[in-house]
C-alpha cells in the first residue's frame, strides 16, 4: 500500500541539517513492473545496436555486382554511409536535452522511434545511394534522442540498489539487436536486413504505450500525485521514503529551471565537474575506436588477410560481446562503476596495441609470412577488445553521466556528453580510411590505443564511485567541502 508521506516534517529536518539525511534505501524487491519497463525503454538502444551493427553486413553486400547500389570499398559512399549515423545524432544532440525536458522521458522515446522507422523505409526502398544516405542520417536523429532519453529514464526509475544493472539493459538490448542483424547478415541482403531491423523501433512504440513517465520528472513539472502513483506502479511497495527522498530534492534544486537556468548553474564547481567528466568519458570511450570496431569489422578482418570469412568473423566478436555484456549485471552494483571502468580501459589499451603490432609486422614483414604463424591474431585481439567494451568500457560511460549529474542539468549534460561523443564519433569514422593511408592501418591501432591509455589514468585520478547511492545521495555527495568527498571517492 502506497502511504502519503510527511513531506514538510521531512524537507525542514533536511535543509537543517544536509549533511545528517539517513540515506533513502528502498526495499530490495523488483517489480515485474520495473523489469517490464526497463525492457521496453531498452529496446531503444536496441534500435542503435542495429543501427551500428547494419553498417558492416550491408557494405559486403552494397559491394556486390547484383546489388541495384553498388558501394566501393574504401571509398568516399562508404565512409558518408557510416559516418551520416553521427551527423545525424550531433544534430539532434544540440535539441535533445530541452524535449527531453519538456515532454518527458516516455513520450521523447516514444516519438525518437518515428524518424527511425522513416529512416529504414528509405533504406528499403532506396533506388540510389542519396535515398541510402537520407535513410542513415534521419536513424542518427533518432539515435541521439533514444541514448539520452533511455539513461535518463531508466536512471530516474531504478532503486539505487539495482541501478547499475538495470541501466546495463540497454547495452544488452543493443548488443542483441546487433548479434542477430550479424547473423541474418549472413543470408539476408542489405535491404532484407533493413526489413529485419525496422521491427525494432516498431515494437518498441507500442510497448511504451504501457509504461509510466518518470516519477521525477512528473514532480519537477508539479505532478505529484501522477508521481506518487507512477512509482507505486514500479515498486509494488511503500514508497513513501524513496517519494520523499525525491521531493527533498525537488525543494532544493526549485522546479520551473530553464535550460538557460542550467547553463547557468555550471558556473557552480560542484556542478561542473560532473558535467565535465561525463563529457570526457564519452569523447575518451568514441576516441579508442569504438565506432570503427562497430562499423568496420568485416572491413578490418579484410585488410588483415584472416583465413576466415570476413562475415564469419564479424558474427563472432558481436556473439562475443553480446555474451560478455551480461557478466556487468553480476558485477556494477558489487564492484563498482570505477574499477569496472580502470579495468576494461586496460584491456582495450593493450588489444588496440596488439592489433597494431600485428599490422605492423604485416606491413613489414608482408601478409603471407605473418600469416603463416599469427593468422589467429587479429581475430582474438577484436574478441579481447569488444569482451572489454562490454564489460564496462562501452556501457559505463553513458550511466555515470546519466547518474553523476544533478537533476537541474542531467539532461543538459547527457546531451553535451552525447554531442561531444557523437562529434568525436563522427570524426573517428570519417578518418579511419584516410588515416590508414596516412599513418598506416598499424598507426590507427596505436592511436587508438594510446585514447584508451588516457582513460585509464584519467576515471583514476577523477572519477568517483556511485554504486548504491541514490541520486539525490550522489547530488549532495558533490555539494559538500573537499574532506568530507570520502565515500564515494574509494572503489
Amino acid at each position: 500500500m502506497c502511504k502519503p508521506a510527511k513531506f514538510e516534517q521531512v524537507v525542514t529536518e533536511t535543509i537543517a541539517n544536509p549533511g545528517n539525511t539517513k540515506p533513502i534505501r528502498p526495499k530490495k524487491a523488483l517489480a515485474w513492473n520495473l523489469a517490464l519497463t526497463v525492457v521496453s525503454s531498452s529496446l531503444g538502444i536496441g534500435t542503435m545496436g542495429a543501427t551500428l551493427g547494419y553498417s558492416s553486413p550491408a557494405l559486403m553486400s552494397l559491394q556486390s555486382n547484383t546489388s541495384r547500389i553498388v558501394i566501393h570499398p574504401g571509398s568516399e559512399e562508404e565512409s558518408w554511409f557510416v559516418s551520416l549515423i553521427v551527423i545525424g545524432m550531433i544534430i539532434d544532440a544540440i535539441f535533445a536535452g530541452f524535449l527531453i525536458d519538456l515532454y518527458g522521458r516516455r513520450w521523447a522515446i516514444i516519438a525518437a522511434n518515428i524518424p527511425a522507422t522513416i529512416g529504414w523505409a528509405m533504406i528499403i526502398g532506396a533506388q540510389n545511394i542519396w535515398m541510402l544516405y537520407v535513410g542513415r542520417f534521419l536513424s542518427g536523429i533518432s539515435l541521439g534522442v533514444l541514448q539520452m532519453a533511455v539513461q535518463i529514464y531508466i536512471a530516474e526509475i531504478s532503486p539505487a540498489h539495482l541501478r547499475g544493472s538495470l541501466a546495463l539493459m540497454v547495452q544488452i538490448a543493443a548488443s542483441v539487436c546487433n548479434l542477430l542483424i550479424f547473423a541474418l547478415g549472413l543470408r539476408l541482403d542489405w535491404v532484407e536486413l533493413a526489413v529485419a531491423a525496422i521491427l525494432v523501433p516498431i515494437l518498441q512504440i507500442v510497448l511504451m504505450c504501457f509504461t509510466p513517465e518518470s516519477p521525477r520528472w512528473l514532480l519537477r513539472h508539479n505532478q505529484q500525485e501522477s508521481a506518487r502513483k507512477a512509482l507505486c506502479w514500479l515498486r509494488g511497495d511503500d514508497v513513501s521514503e524513496e517519494f520523499d527522498d525525491m521531493l527533498i530534492s525537488i525543494v532544493i534544486a526549485p522546479k520551473g529551471e530553464s535550460k538557460f537556468n542550467a547553463l547557468a548553474a555550471l558556473v557552480n564547481p560542484w556542478i561542473l565537474k560532473p558535467f565535465m567528466i561525463g563529457i570526457f568519458l564519452q569523447i575518451n570511450q568514441q576516441g579508442s575506436g569504438y565506432i570503427v570496431m562497430r562499423s568496420y569489422t568485416s572491413r578490418i578482418f579484410q585488410s588483415a588477410g584472416s583465413n576466415l570469412d570476413p562475415n564469419v568473423s564479424s558474427l563472432i566478436v558481436a556473439a562475443v560481446f553480446c555474451v560478455f555484456y551480461f557478466f556487468p549485471i553480476f558485477f556494477i552494483d558489487r564492484f563498482g562503476r570505477r574499477i569496472l571502468l580502470i579495468s576494461t580501459a586496460v584491456v582495450v589499451f593493450v588489444s588496440l596495441l596488439g592489433l597494431g603490432t600485428y599490422f605492423k609486422m604485416v606491413e613489414t614483414l608482408g601478409q603471407e609470412t605473418v600469416n603463416a604463424n599469427y593468422s589467429w591474431v587479429p581475430l582474438a585481439s577484436l574478441v579481447v577488445c569488444m569482451i572489454a567494451f562490454g564489460m564496462g568500457y562501452a556501457p559505463i560511460p553513458m550511466i555515470m553521466t546519466s547518474e553523476l549529474n544533478p537533476y537541474t542539468t542531467r539532461s543538459l549534460a547527457t546531451s553535451a556528453a552525447t554531442l561531444f561523443g557523437s562529434l568525436c564519433s563522427f570524426t573517428i569514422s570519417r578518418t579511419y580510411n584516410p588515416l590508414t593511408v596516412l599513418i598506416n592501418t598499424s598507426g590507427v591501432f596505436w592511436l587508438y590505443s594510446a585514447v584508451a591509455a588516457a582513460g585509464v589514468v584519467f576515471v583514476y585520478c577523477c572519477v568517483p564511485e556511485t554504486k548504491g547511492k541514490s541520486l539525490e545521495e550522489i547530488e549532495r555527495f558533490f555539494k559538500r567541502d573537499r574532506e568530507r568527498k570520502t565515500s564515494l571517492c574509494t572503489c
